[in-house]
């Protein structure tokens, strides 16, 4: 998607994550009118699906750690490689500078007088070579900082899956209009993790890598600390597209998971997690 798309005014940007909350969030909206079917559609998936669900909390804890330990190690080591070529980089510079300084003496001796107060070659050299060790650690500190500055955290995993499913609904809808939001609006956030199980249980851990390196990044939208309100939706909004886009081609790999989850947003609760390329499931109700 071309940056225009995201072009919009900060109004007009708030109103999106105002529906997303409602969405997101609906159990607390129109509570009562849609109490009994949201307590029915809970035990059923608590029937159906709910060892499977709790056992899938613990495993994206889990698959969420190690992501953040692998990228944490991945970018020191960046760091600590670029620090290194830094400073060996500054380090060959000297020495080049001592080999040119010290074969132009050769070949140009200075000439002999009754004053000897110049500083012979040998320590001009080490001079030259501690400056430029000195100067390379220290653009290596600065820039190997600069290099790994990305904060890996899980607190705002959470958030960003539940928006995901909101953002992909938007799109699975365009794609078939026989969905429509009164699925959504009746049984989230319970059937947010229904989704969000179908997908980390059938994404390809390359795809799902991912969906966890933008949620390990990912900024609340309140949280205005490093940048102003708009620019932190903005922020958001794109890693929000990007996400989908994830989904959306992932999908179109597996037709089979695209209409269990579509089945899904229409309030469909399958057997199983688990989703076999090519194989009918019983998505129940």
């Amino acid at each position: 998607m071309s940056k225009k798309k995201y072009e919009i005014s900060d109004e007009e940007l708030a109103t999106r994550f105002v529906r997303d909350e409602k969405l997101m969030k609906a159990d607390l909206f129109n509570i009562l009118p849609l109490m009994d079917k949201r307590e029915a559609y809970s035990q059923e998936i608590n029937s159906k699906l709910g060892r499977s669900l709790n056992i899938l909390d613990v495993q994206t804890e889990d698959r969420l750690n190690k992501q953040k330990d692998k990228n944490e190690k991945k970018q020191e080591a960046k760091g600590n490689l670029v620090y290194v070529l830094i400073v060996l980089g500054f380090l060959a510079a000297g020495i080049s500078i001592c080999n040119h300084f010290v074969g132009d003496m050769e070949n140009n001796p200075p000439r002999k007088t009754e004053k000897v107060d110049e500083m012979p070659t040998h320590p001009r050299t080490a001079v030259i070579i501690t400056i430029c060790l000195i100067m390379g650690i220290a653009c290596g500190w600065i820039l190997s900082g600069s290099v790994g500055n990305k904060t890996w955290s899980t607190k705002n995993a959470d958030e960003f899956y539940k928006r995901l499913v909101v953002r992909y609904f938007d799109v699975a809808q365009a794609n078939n209009p026989e969905i429509t939001e009164n699925g959504i609006v009746t049984f989230n956030p319970e059937m947010s993790k229904l989704i969000y199980g179908l997908l980390a249980m059938n994404l390809s851990k390359r795809d799902m890598a991912k969906l966890d390196n933008l949620a390990l990044t990912i900024e609340s939208q309140f949280d205005t600390q490093e940048y102003g309100f708009g620019d932190n939706l903005r922020r958001i909004d794109i890693a929000m597209h990007q996400a989908t886009q994830i989904v959306e081609k992932a999908l179109k790999k597996n037709p089979e998971l695209q209409r269990v989850i579509n089945d899904a947003y229409m309030g469909q609760i399958p057997m199983s997690l688990v989703v076999a390329k090519g194989n009918k499931q019983n998505s129940g109700r």
